[in-house]
């Protein structure tokens, strides 16, 4: 350990010693657990693209809503298109290679650094866009509580699905 950088050292400290090839099996994640481990940023984006996508088209009126379900179609040919591209990636890469190494071995370095500047944008914005999501959910959150707990005379066992049923009601109001 004494050729390691200080900061390797320091990583060590926190994150402990690599895993040995042999016994790194043991250690994967599950289909599963690796789906929603890794897969938030792409999950995130389709639910607040959706949410987005009916607000635009709430302004847009009645006739606009017919193009909810095309746009669905094209949302999910992305996704299909992005697992496939995911694939190949994984098959072309076994060891690993992220949007850089890709990007760099198959175009050169300028696009890789693209690709590079692109995710960390990417990341970012999935943070601010979560966080925006949150703030205005959590403010139409109090005007449907308010308005579950006057319409069901003051509160019952009705309360919960009752505020559920109102905020989609109370939602576009708000906004």
């Amino acid at each position: 350990m004494a050729d390691e950088s200080f900061l390797g050292q320091v990583k060590r400290l926190i994150v402990g010693a690599p895993i040995p090839s042999r016994l790194a099996h043991h250690e994967r994640f599950s289909k599963i657990t690796g789906l929603a481990v890794l897969s938030s940023d792409a999950l995130s984006s389709v639910a607040y693209a959706t949410e987005e996508i009916l607000r635009v088209l709430m302004i847009g009126g009645i006739a606009a809503m017919n193009l909810v379900t095309p746009i669905g179609a094209l949302i999910a040919a992305v996704m299909i298109v992005v697992v496939f591209s995911y694939r190949q990636t994984i098959h072309a890469y076994p060891s690993g290679g992220g949007a850089y190494i890709v990007a760099k071995d198959n175009l050169g370095r300028t696009p890789s650094l693209v690709a590079a500047a692109s995710l960390l944008i990417d990341y970012v914005l999935t943070v601010s866009v979560s966080i925006a999501a949150g703030a205005g959910n959590s403010l139409t959150a109090p005007i449907a509580v308010f308005t579950s707990f006057t319409s069901s005379g003051g509160g019952s066992t009705a309360f919960m699905p009752s505020a559920l049923i109102h905020n989609s009601r109370v939602q576009p109001l708000v906004w």
